[in-house]
């Protein structure tokens, strides 16, 4: 049974039950309105909650177990289905209808984070590192580089933030003039600085050279201002040649000729464009869509153990295609699933990425200037000099200096997300494509290779991949700098970085086994070293949003316990070494000092020698501490006073030191913990001896 009400736009139906395989699931109510979908049951565990604009898309067919239910299938935008059971097809009809008008709205603003109005101010976006502080931490020098302002209103160019950084040499007029040499006004900007050779990695779009092999004077000058005398730059195409010069016949781009740039060197890197990237994520889909509906009738045969009594389904389970699913001839061949993840080309872009990566890197540690482009200078040249940045940099590995990475190279460098990501029903399909999803699919190969070089987990990167297609911060919305600025995202949204820099919501995201490495990474690039991410491709669990890491779970409760034991050892230590030193002051008299006590030895009468008298008895010494800790120097309650020097008060302080070495802790002493000697305490008639 169905309520609609027309004014909130808002939809209940009810006796709905949600197919999972063969598994037999409670029944529910799914509400829909304009913000969210929710499916409510009696057992919390299948209760689902998610965004509108996370739904991609929505499908009705008939039940082929009952003739009058009707079958709602739902793909999300992070990978996950949810298929429901309706129990009346009109009631499928009208709930198909209102999810597509409500999943994508007409206009950015439309959108739930500008719902959740902040009136907050920013405060761990103010602790972010901006372009002046990054280029310090690089250790630019200030004769070689400075900031420009002459995009200060955004109309240098709309997709670039108001400081970027150029060499110090070139003034804003020639930065007028190469923006209008290259496409969009993208002219190169200073991307990464590598300190230990002095060289930069700039990027920039392609040059409208056209037909007629064009040439700018000013933008060879800012070129040429970083080498030195005697050196070689290299100009890396992230286009193929052939894709290059079909820009060159079209629309008039292209690639730097080497008689207008004698001193560069231009080479060719075969990475997907964002329409090549959004064909092959469409077959990476169907492949995980063959895992789908094969996987959920047989996975329960490669559990490790049977379901758990109180949840419907399992919290976790291995990735279902080992064991017996890869030996199923559905899965198999070249019509199989390990043949569709082959045609996808997926993992051989991302190994191209690395490649790359791996090519500018070396030549930066040569010492030879690197500038990166493609055509629109916002796509792959960002996930080349991004991925550059986390290789070299291990700053970039920690959780703040991958969160600053993404703000500088991403959101600051004009990434369009909402062109990329299609945030409203205005943006065209064809401007679609996964982009910053192949880099943070590359930045999971790293992790894979050297899981104790970062500081996060792939929980952060699959967490920024979720929220860069829909979320309630506003963070990733709108296509550059210029129009965040305009639309005030800062004041009337969220930020998302607030959310993951909160120390509460950052423990899920660290690393348990993190070591900070300082030193560059050397990343492989062997075909069997690139593997499928499959807790973000294969999502068979449609009621976690999020990636689950139990092993890293336990992994990190272990380590917490590890760090309480040690502080709390630390702590007895420190206990007993004062209670040792308290009954070091209390067993020791005005004769037998510790070892960090100052003695003052009083001559009163001189040797014979000193007098030159021979013959003549000299006078004792003396020995007088400056502190004494035992007021009553009796041996006995009969004898008010008793010379320190007997026999008897001899006996009675030896005893005393005998005694006090085997009080607990004295052993830490022994070997060198307090940083005192490891000699006993002298006794009185060792300090008669030496006087």
């Amino acid at each position: 049974m169905a309520s609609e009400d027309s004014h909130t736009r808002s939809l209940l139906i009810e006796d709905v039950s949600i197919k999972w395989g063969d598994r037999r699931l409670p029944k529910g109510a799914l509400f829909i309105s304009p913000l969210h979908l929710n499916f409510t049951t009696s057992v919390r565990e299948c209760d689902i909650k998610v965004l509108m604009t996370d739904i991609l898309s929505a499908e009705i067919s008939s039940s082929k177990t009952q003739q009058q239910c009707v079958v709602l299938l739902l793909k999300l935008k992070d990978f996950r289905m949810l298929c429901f059971e309706l129990p009346v097809q009109e009631d499928g009809q009208k709930a198909m209808e209102m999810i597509k008008s409500l999943s994508l709205p007409d206009d950015i603003s439309y959108m739930m984070c500008f719902q959740l109005n902040s009136n907050s101010k920013e405060t761990v976006a103010l602790q972010l590192s901006d372009i002046g502080d990054v280029m310090m931490r690089w250790g630019c020098p200030s004769d070689e580089w400075r900031l420009t302002t002459a995009n200060q209103h955004f109309d240098v160019c709309s997709s670039y933030p108001k400081m970027v950084a150029i060499p110090s040499r070139i003034t804003d007029q020639d930065i007028r003039i190469v923006a209008k040499f290259r496409y969009l006004g993208r002219f190169p900007r200073l991307s990464y600085y590598h300190k230990k050779t002095c060289m930069p990695l700039m990027s920039s779009s392609q040059p409208m050279i056209g037909m007629t092999g064009k040439k700018s004077f000013e933008d060879l000058g800012i070129l040429n201002a970083t080498l030195s005398q005697g050196n070689r730059g290299l100009i890396v195409d992230t286009r193929t040649a052939a894709l290059a010069q079909s820009h060159l016949t079209k629309g008039g781009g292209g690639t730097e000729r080497l008689e207008s740039y004698p001193r560069w060197k231009v080479v060719h890197a075969d990475l997907d464009s964002y329409q090549q990237l959004h064909v092959s994520l469409n077959r990476l889909v169907d492949c995980e869509f063959t895992v789908f509906q094969f996987c959920s009738l047989k996975v329960l045969f490669i559990l490790p153990h049977p379901l758990p009594h109180p949840l419907p389904y399992p919290t976790h389970y291995p990735t279902p295609y080992p064991c017996a699913v890869c030996q199923s001839p559905n899965l198999s061949g070249s019509s199989g699933w390990f043949g569709k993840l082959d045609s996808s080309s997926w993992l051989r872009n991302i190994r191209q990425l690395l490649i790359t990566s791996r090519l500018v890197m070396g030549h930066l540690n040569k010492g030879q200037p690197v500038l990166v482009h493609g055509e629109s200078g916002y796509d792959t040249e960002l996930q080349v000099t991004s991925l550059v940045q986390i290789i070299m940099e291990s700053y970039n590995r920690t959780c703040l200096g991958f969160v600053e990475l993404i703000e500088r190279e991403w959101l600051s460098a004009g990434h369009p997300f909402s062109r990329r990501h299609r945030h409203c029903a205005t943006v065209p399909l064809k401007e679609s494509g996964p982009v910053f999803l192949a880099f943070l699919d590359s930045v999971y190969q790293l992790l894979t290779q050297f899981p104790t070089a970062f500081e996060f987990n792939e929980t952060l990167l699959h967490y920024l991949f979720l929220h860069s297609y829909s979320s309630d911060c506003g963070t990733f919305l709108y296509d550059c700098p210029g129009e965040r600025f305009k639309n005030k995202i800062k004041i009337k949204t969220h930020s998302l970085w607030n959310h993951i820099l909160n120390p509460i919501t950052l423990k899920s995201f660290r690393n348990p086994l993190f070591e900070r490495f300082k030193h560059s990474l050397n990343v492989s690039v062997s075909p069997q070293d690139i593997v499928l991410w499959t807790n973000c491709y294969l999502r068979q669990n449609p009621f976690k949003s999020c990636i689950n890491l139990p092993a890293f779970e336990r992994l990190r409760s272990v380590k917490e316990r590890v760090d309480a034991s040690r502080l709390k050892a630390k702590e007895l230590q420190k206990e007993i070494l004062s209670v040792q030193n308290h009954l070091r002051k209390r067993l020791t008299g005005s004769n037998h000092l510790l070892p960090d006590q100052k003695v003052q030895v009083i001559t009163n009468v001189e040797t014979k020698n000193e007098r030159g008298l021979e013959g003549q008895p000299s006078e004792d010494k003396t020995v007088t501490p400056f502190t004494s800790d035992i007021k009553d120097n009796s041996c006995t309650p009969e004898s008010p006073s008793i010379d320190p020097t007997c026999s008897d008060w001899s006996k009675k302080s030896d005893n005393l030191i005998t005694n006090h070495k085997s009080f607990p802790g004295d052993e830490l002493v022994d070997k060198g913990v307090t940083g005192e000697p490891d000699d006993p305490l002298p006794s009185n008639n060792q300090f008669q001896e030496n006087s």
